[in-house]
């Protein structure tokens, strides 16, 4: 792993984050956010430093996380077959049908494997453990 790519991955990955949720939330959303988002949305009373910091840190996750996969363009790294082996760590059945995903008839296990494309299911960097968030509210 060459570690200047990697710095560099997760601070271009980190800015990105941060014009994309300014784009998303204070521009295209600002009405909705002004209406519904009480004191959170308040330029005064915002933690500045906790939002870039958070941001850069989800670059640097996000740098690792492709990383790990060996994932080199966007193109590469959401193949069908991909999607079917990391389910397989959640031991989540997807399978495939002329090279396109197929979901099954029952209700539980599609639910549950929407929820993995959805990405709410993760693994805990420390310890390993495998995890269902029952939210997609960012962290940042």
């Amino acid at each position: 792993m060459n570690i200047q790519k990697f710095v560099l991955g997760s601070f271009v990955g980190g800015i990105i984050k941060f014009f994309l949720g300014f784009i998303f939330v204070g521009v295209l959303l600002k009405d909705f956010f002004a209406e519904n988002g009480g004191p959170v949305t308040n330029p005064d009373t915002m933690v500045w430093w906790a939002l870039v910091l958070g941001n850069l840190f989800s670059g640097v996750l996000l740098v690792y996380f492709f990383i790990r996969a060996n994932i080199s363009t966007l193109k590469k790294g959401a193949s069908p077959r991909k999607i079917v082996n990391a389910a397989k760590k959640f031991k989540l059945t997807i399978t495939l049908e002329n090279g396109k995903l197929k979901l099954p008839n029952d209700k539980k296990q599609c639910k549950d494997i929407l929820t993995f494309l959805n990405e709410q299911y993760y693994i805990g960097l420390i310890t390993g453990n495998k995890y269902r968030t029952n939210s997609k509210r960012s962290a940042e």
